[in-house]
Parts: structure tokens; C-alpha cells; sequence
């Protein structure tokens, strides 16, 4: 539950922008890799806030994950346009 304690850097928005930006310079990332770019900004960050980040964008139809090779990619306009289409 946020309060006014609460530290902003560290919030699901911030992170899932942090996981945004990784993706938009990357294209596609292992969770490992995506992991490490949060680390560059604090290394309080773990695996865990990469995978709620995840999930969020996953959840919102902005990402898919390949399972085959571990990678999540930040779907383009386009293939969202195609999707509501069909």
C-alpha cells in the first residue's frame, strides 16, 4: 500500500518504464538482460520487479514473451492495430 514513505523509484509505473526503455533500445530482451538495465539505476532492483513489469505489459497486450528463447519483445503499433482487426 502506498504512503507518503513510499519510494517512487521502486514503483511498478517507474519500473515498467525502465523495462519500456530497455525494450525500445533493445527491441527484445532476456529477463536476465532486462534485469541488468535496472541495475544500472539502483541495485535494489531483482528479478521479481522485472517479472511484475513483465506481467503488467503482458497483461496490457504491449509485450510478448517467446518462450523457446527467453525473450520478451515490446509488440509494435502496427501489431496491435492487427490484433484489435481480427
Amino acid at each position: 500500500m502506498p504512503n507518503r514513505f513510499s519510494n517512487l523509484k521502486f514503483s511498478l509505473l517507474n519500473t515498467t518504464a525502465l523495462v519500456i526503455d530497455c525494450l525500445i533500445q533493445d527491441g527484445k530482451s532476456t529477463l536476465s538482460d532486462l534485469t541488468f538495465h535496472l541495475k544500472k539505476f539502483s541495485q535494489e532492483f531483482e528479478r521479481d520487479d522485472v517479472l511484475l513489469a513483465v506481467t503488467l505489459l503482458y497483461a496490457l497486450g504491449r509485450v510478448e514473451y517467446s518462450q523457446q528463447k527467453d525473450t520478451v519483445s515490446l509488440l509494435s503499433n502496427e501489431a496491435l492495430k492487427k490484433g484489435c482487426d481480427a
